[in-house]
């Protein structure tokens, strides 16, 4: 009796993680809002992951959304990630991740607790892990690396 027990939750499990698996990933534009004012803070296109664990937005102006302010606890050193400062939206004050140094660049961590994601369809649905969205975050590349730090691309010289 107890392998029968056992043997259906398992199946329920494996079900469950299959669907999580085959949930279908949005391609269209899905904007990031604070949860709190509803303040536009950025694009899914504009996110990117870096060491396949932390989510950094690329666009320039997304700091000019948000409003930084020293950690109220120590500085601390998570996966070569300097985090010192932590965002805040720049009009309710509400967290939305850190500020790291990360190579000796500053990147702006976010913390998907801090938002609600609007849909193409006009749902908004509030997410508290990153592996719940239902958009693709691509890798961090170099050329959006030079995006965030406002470098232009290196051109080859002709002789």
């Amino acid at each position: 009796m107890e392998i029968q027990i056992w043997d259906q939750r398992e199946r329920k499990q494996k079900k469950s993680n299959e669907a999580r698996r085959k949930k279908e990933l949005i391609k269209d534009r899905v904007k990031l809002t604070c949860h709190k004012c509803c303040e536009f803070a950025c694009d899914n296109y504009d996110i990117r992951c870096v060491k396949n664990a932390h989510r950094i937005v690329i666009s320039k102006e997304f700091k000019e959304r948000c409003d930084t302010k020293p950690n109220s606890k120590y500085p601390k050193l998570i996966d070569g990630l300097d985090m010192r400062m932590t965002l805040v939206c720049a009009k309710c004050k509400t967290i939305w991740g850190t500020q790291a140094i990360y190579n000796g660049m500053e990147l702006p961590l976010m913390n998907i607790g801090g938002f609600v994601a609007e849909y193409p369809n006009g749902t908004r649905k509030k997410v508290k892990k990153w592996k719940d969205v239902q958009f693709n975050v691509e890798p961090v590349a170099y050329t959006d690396l030079d995006k965030l730090l406002n470098l232009e691309p290196t051109a080859s010289v002709e002789e």
